[in-house]
């Protein structure tokens, strides 16, 4: 019995898992095909959901860019939101979060469906109305499962931000990532960062992101480490027995 629900647990862990892992492709998927111009869009959109949930306090949230986040043609990339929370009261600001653009996109559509789900029983008696409160939650739970999906891909790194496919493995001098085919072509004709512009001097001035060792190859590494300093401990000893 005990061994059955232990199977059932993991099946459903691995069924999040496997949810989460579809609703990061779409995410990945609407980013790659997402105007500017959508995203503000995207943004009014949910700032007008996000007045109607104002709490007897007088809180609110509010999503604002960052300046400086998207002032390049990479913006999908470098962009980041800030989650604050307004007192109309006191007129106290409050940034809590700042989310890159998958995840401002997995939030708007949460945000969007509750409000509506909530509209929609507004009149029934078990009614309860989505609060400041209710809304900051719903970006905290979002945001760490961000983090847990990232950790259970093995994927601590966000996606280039030239392609969006693949897993940025250069680093240039001014510390900004790219996957090594789309830095490579970017520099046939540009000698410079594709974001903040500065200049490279050298073709070979960047640094290779070497891929994390897995859980074996850390294992037998430690244990040569180990071996290794007994065998140097064990020579002394021998030395004077001599």
């Amino acid at each position: 019995m005990g061994q059955s629900e232990s199977i059932n647990k993991l099946t459903e862990g691995v069924d999040t898992i496997q949810e989460e892992i579809v609703k990061h492709a779409k995410a990945i998927s609407e980013i790659t095909s997402i105007s500017y111009e959508e995203f503000l869009q995207h943004l009014f959109h949910i700032n007008t959901l996000s007045q109607q949930c104002m709490d007897a306090d007088g809180n609110q949230v509010l999503f604002a860019i960052k300046k400086g986040t998207d002032s390049t043609v990479f913006w999908k990339g470098t962009i980041r939101i800030a989650v604050i929370r307004k007192n109309i009261h006191s007129s106290a600001l409050e940034t809590s979060k700042l989310l890159n653009l998958s995840q401002f996109l997995k939030i708007v559509k949460t945000l969007d469906d509750m409000i509506k789900i909530s509209q929609d029983q507004g009149s029934t008696s078990d009614h309860k109305p989505i609060t400041a409160s209710i809304l900051m939650e719903v970006v905290n739970v979002k945001t760490e499962n961000d983090k847990a999906l990232s950790c259970s891909s093995g994927d601590s790194n966000d996606s280039c931000v030239i392609c969006f496919e693949h897993k940025p493995d250069i680093v240039l001098p001014c510390m900004h990532s790219f996957c090594h085919k789309c830095i490579d072509s970017w520099n046939v004709n540009h000698k410079t960062c594709p974001i903040c512009r500065e200049e490279m001097l050298d073709s070979n001035d960047k640094w290779i992101i070497s891929d994390r060792p897995d859980e074996l190859e850390l294992s037998e590494q430690i244990a040569s480490t180990l071996m290794s300093v007994m065998d140097e401990e064990e020579d002394p000893d021998q030395d004077e027995s001599i």
